[in-house]
């Protein structure tokens, strides 16, 4: 089917600065402020890591005031996933078992379907998904489910609706790239593989929202450039897969989009580029590289972070169903941009302010709390910023200077700071081959 781009629309500046199309062109590829938008906010609290730590990855604790990251420090020093509470700032444990790089983190309510709403899980190169639990004393993981032939892993994703079914996407091994199923009843035993689906490193694994189908449809995109749909439960992959989109770009992020992951799919790529897709994963708009729209003297991106879909009772942030695009720049400003539902234009609902009450460089992982109403931010500037979330985007500051330090057993060498962008799973140490670049 005919596809618009953004790519085959001209931009022009107009007088209020806002970037817009002339009046005989379409407006896909404008960037505006929303007319509701909030001022720009600053952090209300910062904690401080050690130098040259960063931060890939952010995930709640459903039913807490805490939240997890993954500290990525030099290869010397190791990975941990650590939780800290958003009252205190506070570090108030950390898990170190993982031996390799930590790729992903996740967070399930009922594991097995047993409630127990303070579990993380993360997925490593070193071939393992581990369960954190952070109620108990001990700091050692509560469960541990290993990839076949100790494949690196690199994404991960657990079914919500019954907290059983997990699923990981490995990096290239030979000549296949593999998605692993465990039942976590039975996490020494993997469920079934596929193989095929994907020719190329799996940088991502999403389980559809419970509301259809139990969840049980696993959406799954590869620097292939293939964005694929199966049937987790299936084990024979010939009837598994359900849908192929053919992007021909390295995907570093994708999702579903609607409530119950009826209004299909979006992903981003190691360019930068951003497509919407619909159920079929037919391209349904294609935003081209989302570095070009820009509001010159308020918004210019330099990266896409990430995306999720903000639901109309999330009014603290977003009064309405949208996709949520987080940007960034490499001031450390980052901000929240969602596409129009009918004309697609770019609108930019929130900015937080990196410098001086903000992060000083990339930003590498965004949080959205819907139930504490706050955003947490990590980057690699050795800081977690917290933004409470208000109606009329105000923060309030949690103590005077708004700065909390962490300190942790295993203190990270230096490493060389490096203008280069990595993707979640990348080793601070590791120059990216590729040249991708937060510019």
């Amino acid at each position: 089917m005919p596809v618009t781009t953004a790519a085959d629309i001209n931009i022009a500046y107009d007088d209020n600065n806002y970037i817009s199309t002339s009046d005989n062109l379409s407006t896909f590829a404008s960037l505006s402020l929303a007319s509701d938008s909030s001022s720009p906010q600053v952090s209300a609290a910062c904690i401080r890591l050690l130098e040259s730590t960063y931060v890939p990855a952010l995930a709640a604790l459903p039913g807490t005031t805490s939240f997890g990251a993954v500290l990525s420090a030099p290869a010397s020093d190791g990975q941990t996933v650590s939780i800290f509470d958003l009252t205190t700032t506070s570090c108030i444990k950390s898990f170190v078992e993982h031996t390799d790089v930590i790729t992903a983190l996740g967070n399930i309510e009922k594991l097995g379907g047993n409630y127990a709403q303070s579990l993380l899980l993360s997925s490593s190169k070193d071939g393992t998904v581990k369960v954190w639990d952070a109620r108990v004393p001990s700091a050692a993981s509560s469960l541990t489910v290993h990839a076949a032939k100790q494949a690196p892993l690199l994404s991960l994703d657990i079914c919500q609706s019954d907290g059983c079914l997990l699923a990981a996407g490995s990096e290239l091994v030979g000549d296949e790239a593999h998605i692993m199923f465990w039942d976590v009843r039975w996490p020494e035993k993997i469920l079934h593989i596929h193989s095929s689906t994907h020719s190329d490193n799996i940088t991502c694994v999403h389980f559809q929202p419970p509301a259809k189908r139990s969840g049980e449809i696993l959406l799954s995109a590869s620097s292939d450039g293939l964005i694929c749909t199966t049937d987790a439960r299936q084990s024979d992959e010939d009837e598994a897969v359900l849908q192929v989109g053919n992007w021909q770009k390295s995907v570093s992020h994708c999702g579903w989009m609607g409530g119950d992951g009826n209004g299909g799919v979006w992903s981003a790529s190691d360019m930068e580029t951003l497509t919407l897709w619909n159920e079929e994963l037919e391209v349904a708009f294609d935003y081209g590289d989302m570095r070009q729209p820009k509001i010159p003297g308020t918004w210019e991106t330099n990266y896409i972070i990430d995306g999720e879909w903000l639901s109309s009772g999330d009014s603290s942030l977003y009064d309405s169903d949208a996709l949520g695009i987080w940007l960034g720049n490499n001031s450390g400003d980052f901000a929240l941009c969602t596409p129009g539902e009918v004309d697609h234009s770019l609108r930019l609902q929130r900015m937080f302010l990196g410098g001086a009450k903000g992060h000083t460089g990339i930003v590498r992982s965004v949080l959205y709390d819907k139930k504490n109403g706050c955003i947490v931010s990590g980057g690699e500037d050795s800081t977690i910023h917290i933004w409470p979330v208000k109606d009329d985007g105000a923060a309030d500051p949690v103590d005077e200077d708004g700065d909390a330090e962490m300190m942790r057993a295993s203190p990270p060498s230096k490493s060389p700071s490096s203008p280069i962008r990595k993707r979640k799973h990348e080793d601070p140490e590791v120059v990216n081959k590729k040249g991708r670049r937060g510019f």
